[in-house]
């Protein structure tokens, strides 16, 4: 082989390119394929059917359950990725615990509604 089959790479520039952030993606929120998923978004639309709750609330509250469930994996060391059956199961207890409360609530507020007629 020859020198000239070589190309020589500037180490500086090769890191830089690994590590600064690059300007030129964009991240469309709305069809953000990384954090998608059926559960996600069976939930928001449970909400907002069922419920009637408004599509930004819906999102809000959502995403709410989503952080939690994040916070959760990073304290016991569950992986962060779709293939993680503990982290759906997590996400899924999660979803679960706020629908309890919140079917708790809307109880609690109509037992007051008709103490109060």
């Amino acid at each position: 082989m020859t020198s000239e089959e070589y190309k020589l790479y500037n180490l500086e520039d090769e890191i830089k390119k690994y590590t600064e952030l690059n300007n030129t993606i964009v991240v469309d929120e709305d069809n953000n394929e990384f954090n998608k998923n059926k559960v996600r978004d069976d939930f928001v639309d449970i909400l907002m059917k069922k419920l009637k709750f408004p599509e930004l609330q819906a999102k809000d509250l959502e995403i709410g359950v989503f952080n939690a469930t994040i916070d959760y994996a990073n304290n016991y060391g569950i992986q962060l990725s779709w293939k993680s059956q503990i982290l759906l199961d997590t996400l899924l207890i999660y979803l679960g615990v706020f629908i309890l409360i919140l079917k708790k609530i809307v109880t609690l507020v109509i037992k007051i509604y008709i103490n109060a007629c």
